[in-house]
């Protein structure tokens, strides 16, 4: 657990260092405030250079004066789906696969391959 202050959970905080001291191969993200601190932790994990994983049913929010919370969270998993992280070659690394080659199992390297969770989709 890091403890955060502003909607950006690497500002501020340790968590980059550790990140870097864990080098973990995704990052898995979840929490309160999907449109707010949840969004902006996904957006800054990327340019941090992190593999990024959105646990699509583990972020929430309350409603919004103009947009009820399912709404807001249904955008968000639907923007998130299409996430282009980290860059993986399937073939040297097989547990890390970009998410077209998760959807589409398309991944050149000759085998069959597991589906799982990807860019926000489960």
């Amino acid at each position: 657990m890091v403890d955060k202050t502003l909607n950006d959970a690497f500002a501020g905080t340790s968590l980059q260092q550790t990140l870097k001291q864990l080098a973990p191969d995704r990052v898995l993200v979840c929490g309160w405030a999907t449109d707010f601190c949840v969004d902006t932790t996904v957006r800054s994990a990327i340019s941090h250079d992190h593999h990024v994983v959105v646990v699509a049913d583990a972020h929430t929010l309350n409603n919004r004066p103009h947009l009820d919370a399912v709404s807001v969270i249904r955008h968000h998993n639907w923007v998130w789906s299409g996430l282009i992280t980290k860059p993986v070659d399937p073939c040297r690394d097989r547990r890390r696969v970009d998410w077209r080659a998760r959807l589409t199992g398309q991944h050149g390297c000759g085998g069959a391959m597991d589906r799982g969770i990807a860019g926000g989709q489960h």
